[in-house]
């Protein structure tokens, strides 16, 4: 759940600089598992002034955690679920905020669990 968490982060910074990324995939996410980190490399050249409601960025992030779940898909939590397989909110803001909550009340919060090889 932490990947999608720091994707709705993304969401938000491009949504504050007035932004639409465009191209949020597995292959424009960086991931570190190590930290807890991500950050997008790639497909900046699709990056474009938001028009008012477009919420592409998000339904990337949907489809790029689907993606990443990949046949792991059948264990998620159905609240994971049913927040990935939904329709985003109408900004990235009011989408983080449902997922907070997903994570907040359905999960039963936040958990750090340490990456092991």
């Amino acid at each position: 759940e932490w990947i999608i968490s720091r994707m709705k982060n993304m969401a938000c910074v491009l949504t504050y600089s007035e932004l639409v990324h465009g191209g949020i995939t597995p292959d424009a996410v960086f991931i570190n598992p190590w930290t807890h980190e991500a950050a997008l490399f790639g497909s900046w050249h699709k990056v474009q002034t938001a028009a008012p409601a477009d919420v592409s960025d998000l339904k990337g992030i949907r489809d790029t955690a689907r993606m990443l779940l990949g046949e792991g898909i059948q264990a998620a939590p159905e609240p994971v679920l049913e927040f990935i397989n939904g329709k985003p909110a109408a900004d990235a803001y009011e989408d983080f905020a449902r997922w907070d909550e997903v994570i907040e009340k359905k999960l039963g919060g936040r958990h750090f669990t340490k990456f092991e090889l």
